[in-house]
């Protein structure tokens, strides 16, 4: 799934305080091409940091990974993200609702608001309000849950993959 490499070598490095590219891949068991495109990625856009021993440290705190293009420049927050903050403001909510909230700095179609909702449902994280209302049911964290094209679910707080509402 995109980006759960991205976020497991983001949060061993924020846990370990100090690593290798080498040590982060194996701890998370990545392949190390993919890890250091990461953390050349970061270092670029100054994320983080090396020493002369080639041991990274965070230079940036946040909570999730820097999206970054080829480049270094910062993708920008994502739907899904907005979404997921949304969520936990409203409290209650409808489709139509979250979608204008969302709509209002990200450009997105009702189909994906009612896919990405329908997802979270089925996994648990929201439930019925009362009529076509839905309420936030599991708040696991500041990181929104990724839903793969197969419609599992990936919770990068938990580190669990929930497919249908139940835990893989």
């Amino acid at each position: 799934m995109r980006g759960q490499a991205r976020e497991k070598l983001w949060r061993f490095l924020c846990g370990s305080g100090v690593c290798t590219i080498r040590e982060a891949a194996a701890a998370c068991g990545i392949p190390f091409k993919t890890a250091y495109h990461y953390f050349r990625q970061w270092e670029q856009s100054g994320s983080v940091r090396a020493d002369a021993d080639k041991r990274y440290r965070i230079a940036e705190n946040r909570a999730e990974a820097p999206r970054l293009r080829q480049d270094g420049s910062e993708i920008g927050e994502s739907t899904a993200s907005v979404m997921w903050r949304t969520m936990k403001i409203l409290h209650t909510f409808t489709r139509d609702e979250l979608h204008a909230h969302v709509a209002i700095t990200h450009p997105t179609g009702r189909a994906a608001v009612t896919r990405y909702v329908r997802f979270l449902s089925r996994a648990g994280y929201l439930r019925g309000a009362g009529g076509q209302r839905l309420a936030l049911a599991a708040n696991t964290g500041p990181l929104p849950p990724h839903v793969g094209e197969d419609g599992t679910v990936y919770d990068p707080n938990t580190g669990k993959t929930v497919f249908r509402g139940r835990a893989a």
